[in-house]
């Protein structure tokens, strides 16, 4: 989901039916929980929170603060991918599985717009 669509209810309605779902979230949605300032995050680093109803909801850095939700992620799930630095040095930077399984699968959705404005 995109961060339109997303919200903390909405995730707790659908793990109750059994679907999984994961996304971007607003980060000015109400519900959210008090995550670190942008500016206390080094890149990389993530902030989580694990709500009563196992909806997780992470503020991940890279460039910019990404805000994520998901209703079966588990918040020490990490994966790593490679970040080339200004010098030309490649590092391994961690990532919340999260993270990856969005991108992974939002293409799909993206694709889905052009394919519209066809018909």
């Amino acid at each position: 989901m995109d961060n339109f669509c997303s919200s903390a209810e909405l995730m707790e309605i659908l793990k109750t039916l059994k679907i999984f779902a994961c996304g971007t979230i607003n980060p000015t949605r109400r519900e959210l929980p008090d995550f670190q300032r942008d500016k206390e995050v080094k890149q990389g680093g993530f902030d989580c929170y694990v709500s009563n109803n196992g909806v997780y909801t992470v503020k991940w850095k890279d460039k910019r603060c990404v805000h994520l939700i998901s209703n079966y992620h588990q918040p020490n799930e990490v994966t790593k991918f490679n970040r080339k630095t200004k010098i030309g040095v490649i590092q391994e930077i961690p990532c919340p599985t999260i993270l990856s399984d969005y991108n992974a699968n939002i293409n799909s959705v993206g694709k889905l717009d052009p394919l519209k404005s066809y018909y």
